[in-house]
């Protein structure tokens, strides 16, 4: 107990030392967010930052943000991260150097973090790649990666990856080809892995279901406004997967570089469609959510908008997206 108390003692004093009163991520967009279980906090890791703020990792928990320093992986945009039960820690692979476009370097090393300690595991990651899909599957207790396009080639990455016992392998299963920026994210109600990637010939949002051992296309005919770069996230034991924001499939044949964002909320449960009404999070891209379990809500940050980078901190719990800080 008394260990407990230092450790917890000299980990304050350090983020006091590092992270002034009034600190916060700043506008920054493409970073990640998980929510750390054994902790109780939500962490903030990457992106492209528009302002001075550093990048790093960045701790959110009663209120307040601290800041952890520039340890552990270098800064980057677009990983993949979870929060793994079995180890009680968060587990981050890849994703590429601060850029746009395919011109990007990938990142193909894997990183733990636990008592936010970051530790470089030395295991046979899969290829680097950009703009893939990872989620963490609480029944099999896997993090399982799909997808993705090599930056060089531009080809697709028809592949499928689990992570566990510190060691990544990949699985001999047909994954759906060529998706377009998929999103994968655990249905604890379904106890499923649920996977999301729009039809760029219909521009529909797909669902398809994993349970380890294959993919199931659930639905062909999801909301017709998402191009790509929506944040979705779990909702916990109410089951299904909430959907955020986005490029708008109308941006499909136009200048990419001017895209037209979404400020559309959608859930998926239960094998249908419900889009949510009401006044949410302004339009935008590039931003992140997690489903932190303390609070039975999804909390949303930053993300690119028609304004430039934007800053802000939503919560969106029994339908309403509720305003944390700009």
């Amino acid at each position: 107990m008394i260990l407990m108390i230092l450790e917890a003692m000299l980990s304050l004093l350090q983020s006091s030392a590092l992270s002034p009163n009034g600190a916060n991520p700043g506008s920054r967009e493409s970073h990640v967010l998980v929510y750390d279980n054994a902790r109780g906090e939500l962490l903030l890791f990457g992106g492209r930052a528009s302002d001075d703020s550093p990048v790093g990792t960045w701790s959110w928990r009663d209120g307040q943000w601290t800041y952890h320093g520039g340890e552990g992986p270098t800064d980057r945009s677009r990983s993949s991260i979870v929060y793994m039960d079995r180890e009680e820690s968060v587990v981050l692979y890849g994703g590429h150097l601060r850029g746009a476009g395919y011109s990007d370097v990938p990142f193909s090393d894997t990183w733990s973090l636990k008592k936010r300690q970051w530790l470089k595991l030395e295991t046979l990651s899969p290829q680097g790649r950009i703009f893939c899909a990872g989620a963490y599957d609480r029944e099999r207790s896997r993090f399982v990666l799909t997808s993705g396009r090599d930056p060089l080639s531009g080809s697709y990455l028809n592949e499928t990856w689990e992570f566990g016992s510190g060691q990544w392998i990949r699985l001999n299963i047909e994954t759906p080809p060529s998706l377009w920026c998929p999103q994968l994210v655990y249905d604890e109600k379904a106890k499923a892995l649920v996977l999301l990637a729009t039809n760029t010939s219909t521009g529909m949002l797909n669902v398809w279901e994993f349970d380890g051992e294959r993919y199931l296309m659930l639905s062909e005919n999801g909301p017709k406004v998402l191009l790509g770069d929506q944040a979705a996230s779990s909702v916990g034991a109410a089951g299904g997967v909430l959907v955020f924001g986005g490029v708008a499939s109308a941006s499909l044949g136009k200048d990419l570089a001017k895209p037209q964002y979404v400020d559309e909320t959608w859930r998926w449960n239960e094998g249908s469609w419900r889009k949510i009404e009401g006044k949410g999070p302004s339009a935008r891209s590039g931003h992140a959510m997690a489903y932190n379990r303390n609070l039975d809500s999804v909390m949303l940050y930053g993300g690119s908008s028609k304004n430039g980078t934007e800053g802000d901190m939503w919560e969106f719990k029994g339908d309403i997206w509720k305003r944390i800080h700009e």
